[in-house]
């Protein structure tokens, strides 16, 4: 099995995965379309391990991270990889995959494509939510807004995240980057095509990019996965005994971007309610993103085996 390594705001699995846990605006759920700021940064990520004597119980046997949250933040999961050698990816929540929004099953499902190829795939935006269309992962879908004494081991698992990264087999790929200028140029050109493409609609909809490889590319038997569960502010300070890490994600923010401040989200913040404060904007939002728009109705794509992956209309 590959090993798993925290490292700052991110986690590499194996070789060369290192998936980045990004914030976001949460959007309505409602049939309006908003345009939203591709990002504000990293969440801090901690271990479980480093916690072990304050996380619950239910956490310990798998180990992994926890990612503080506020209330007002969504997250997004950003991936970079090797274009090289790739990696198949598969995750779950709680025994659902969240492509698919079925029941996750052992190893890779090449028709009904239940997995991703990353890099090819260079985001996440959410669970897959019916009719094209995803929910955004934000504290309560993962971690619940119960006290740490109360997280039982069969709750706490239906809360739970685990990503899974497969190494393809041995031959399919090469082991080192090629030293061929022109295909380190391509695989530049891959890699900037991604950063334009992140949509930022309301009512959310994932890309998800058909395995050109096919699915017996992968060696299901050489793996490395983690947990990951998020937690809000109560839960963190619960843990570490700390308080919340800051956030630039503030009520002016939700009204420069003209999308609407709930009273929940108002945890820790003293701006009060759909207001927000004079001022500039939050020093770390970046626009590391361009943002596009795709209104209308998901399309589905046929993928190799028959199944369907959701494109932007």
């Amino acid at each position: 099995m590959q090993e798993v390594v925290k490292e700052g705001s991110s986690v590499r699995l194996g070789r060369h995965l290192r998936i980045t846990f990004q914030r976001a605006l949460r959007v309505p759920d409602d049939e309006r379309i908003y345009r939203i700021p591709p990002e504000f940064g990293a969440f801090p990520v901690c271990r479980v391990e480093d916690y072990a004597d304050s996380v619950p119980a239910a956490w310990r046997d798998g180990g992994g991270l926890f990612v503080p949250m506020y209330q007002r933040e969504a997250l997004w999961l950003d991936f970079e990889g090797a274009y090289w050698r790739p990696n198949a990816v598969k995750i779950a929540i709680g025994g659902t995959n969240v492509l698919t929004g079925k029941s996750a099953s052992r190893g890779l499902c090449g028709g009904g494509q239940d997995y991703m190829v990353c890099p090819d795939q260079a985001w996440l935006d959410g669970m897959a939510a019916g009719d094209g269309y995803i929910r955004q992962l934000v504290p309560e879908s993962l971690a619940g807004s119960a006290r740490v004494g109360e997280h039982r081991s069969e709750a706490d698992n239906a809360y739970r995240m685990c990503i899974r990264a497969y190494e393809p087999k041995t031959d399919r790929f090469p082991e080192h980057a090629p030293s061929d200028s022109r295909l380190a140029r391509i695989g530049c050109a891959l890699a900037a095509d991604q950063e334009m493409g992140r949509p930022s609609v309301g009512k959310m909809r994932q890309c998800v990019y058909p395995d050109e490889h096919g699915v017996d590319s992968w060696d299901e038997g050489n793996f490395c996965e983690v947990f990951v569960r998020l937690v809000n502010s109560r839960v963190y300070r619960e843990i570490t005994g700390e308080e919340m890490p800051q956030t630039p994600v503030k009520a002016r923010t939700y009204k420069e971007y003209g999308l609407p401040w709930l009273d929940r989200y108002a945890e820790g913040e003293e701006c009060t309610a759909g207001n927000g404060a004079p001022g500039r904007s939050a020093p770390d939002a970046r626009q590391g993103r361009p943002n596009r728009v795709f209104p209308g109705k998901a399309e589905k794509r046929m993928v190799p085996g028959g199944g369907h992956v959701t494109h932007p209309a």
